[in-house]
């Protein structure tokens, strides 16, 4: 028999028709493998978006929590710098309550036997005395006693004239302008 006679074709045919369909099967197998494959990245990127999406939502309620307190501490600040002033003021009025009662100790200490006052009005910074006194020298020394005060600075006498006829029963009105003394700074009363 010679070569001649053996027909090749239809096992060629066979072979690529073989070769066509493991081929085949070989593609569905890597689409199938690959749709797997992308359920499972799919699966797992949304499990892990989920976790990343609860750890936000998480740190957002702390957030607001901080954000409430820190508002919180900001007024309880608020507050206790509003008490801090209201107790230097306590204690300022305190001090100045007692400077004040010092000041009339001192006041009625200068005051000669002559002398009477009808009224007194304290202002911020100064004093002003109206009164009377039976001579001006009775006025004069008041002035030198309030003078020599550590609590008044120099006195000013703003007005002085005589009520009632000359002689018996004659007065001299006066006013008198007083300047307080601002306390130092070391000074306490």
């Amino acid at each position: 028999m010679s070569m001649h006679g053996i027909n090749l074709f239809p096992w060629r045919e066979t072979l690529e028709k073989r070769r066509a369909k493991t081929l085949l099967f070989h593609m569905l197998a890597s689409v199938i493998a690959a749709i797997v494959v992308l359920i499972i990245w799919l699966v797992i990127a949304l499990s892990a978006l989920n976790e990343q999406e609860a750890r936000n939502a998480y740190i957002n309620n702390k957030n607001k929590m901080l954000t409430t307190k820190v508002s919180h501490i900001g007024q309880l600040k608020k507050e206790k710098a509003e008490l801090l002033r209201r107790i230097m003021l306590l204690n300022q009025l305190q001090i100045n309550r007692a400077k004040e009662l010092l000041m009339l100790v001192d006041l009625a200490k200068a005051m000669p036997d002559s002398v009477y006052l009808l009224s007194i009005d304290k202002k911020t910074d100064h004093i002003l005395l109206h009164g009377r006194a039976e001579n001006s020298k009775g006025i004069s020394a008041l002035m030198r006693q309030l003078s020599e005060s550590p609590f008044f600075t120099k006195a000013h006498l703003s007005n002085i004239r005589l009520i009632g006829d000359v002689g018996f029963g004659a007065e001299h009105e006066f006013k008198i302008t007083l300047p307080i003394v601002k306390e130092t700074a070391g000074e306490k009363v």
